[in-house]
This record gives structure tokens, sequence and C-alpha cells, in this order.
């Protein structure tokens, strides 16, 4: 537990916490639309809300909770870019929008950490 700051466990935490908070209140706010995602969406939300109240006291947890957090940034950009598609078309190639790209790379990038951390924990 030494090589991992304890201010990095709180951010993630905290940022668990909140991103499902806010996420529960706008399925709440647009609950009239019920699809498959919605539902998929839901259930990590609520279950990035209990991570982050039990990884105050478990630290192992905060890797859990950063995975989860990833898969949320992920979701969120895709239902984003589903909404209002923004791309670029360089020579009849259509590429997304370096703003799309970063929330993918962010997501991909808390991803990466939660993995690494339960490798190390493994070990």
């Amino acid at each position: 537990m030494d090589t991992i700051p304890l201010w990095c466990i709180i951010f993630i935490n905290c940022i668990t916490l909140l991103s499902s908070v806010w996420i529960l209140i706008y399925l709440y706010r647009n609950r009239s639309k019920k699809s498959f995602s919605t539902y998929i969406y839901g259930i990590a939300s609520l279950i990035g809300l209990f991570l982050g109240v039990i990884s105050f006291f478990y630290y192992i947890c905060h890797a859990f909770c950063a995975i989860l957090f990833g898969i949320e940034i992920f979701i969120d950009t895709y239902m984003e870019q589903k909404k209002n598609p923004v791309n670029r078309t360089y020579f009849k190639i259509t590429i997304p929008h370096p703003s799309v790209l970063k929330g993918y790379y962010g997501g991909i990038g808390f991803m990466f950490y939660g993995i690494m951390v339960i490798l190390y924990y493994m070990i």
C-alpha cells in the first residue's frame, strides 16, 4: 500500500462518487428514454456509487472505481457523440473530432490504471 499515494485513492473515490450521482440524476430526469444502454448505464452508476463508498475503507476497491469511472467516461463520450456527432472529413475519410477522442482516451486511461493496480496487488 506504500506505493499508491492516499491523495490518488481519495481523488479516484471522489470522482467516481460524483460521476455516479450525476449519472443517476441525469437518468432520473430522462427516464422516458428506456433502452438497453440506459439500463447498463444505470447499473454501472449504482455499482460506482457503492464502490466509491466502500473504497474509503478498503483501498483495493479504488482500482475497481478507476475501471468503472473509465467505463462511464467511455459510455458518456459514446452517447454524446451519438446524439451530437462531431466529425471531420479529410480526403473522403471521416474521423472523430479530437475533443471526442480525448473522452475515449481518458476512459481507456482510467481503465488501464485500474487493471495495472489490480495486477500489482496480485503479485
